[in-house]
């Protein structure tokens, strides 16, 4: 039995285009900024120091602006 096309489309949407992956470096003020889907989202930090990396969870709210403060040494 094969998927419909309806099916196949739904799937598209779910695993691809309503997710959200980003990645970047901050600005001159040390801000990373995105945008993303209601939901909570792991956050990760990395740079040249192998002991430097930091997690931490936000969730986007409907209606709501969500921030995360992340202070690195």
């Amino acid at each position: 039995m094969r998927p419909k096309p309806a099916y196949l489309a739904l799937q598209d949407l779910v695993r691809r285009e309503w997710r959200t992956h980003a990645e970047g470096v901050t600005d001159a003020d040390g801000v990373f900024r995105f945008r993303g889907f209601r939901g909570s989202y792991l956050l990760s930090t990395e740079n040249n120091r192998a002991d430097s990396g930091i997690q931490s969870t936000i969730t986007l709210e409907p209606g709501k602006t969500a921030s995360q403060l992340i202070h690195l040494l």
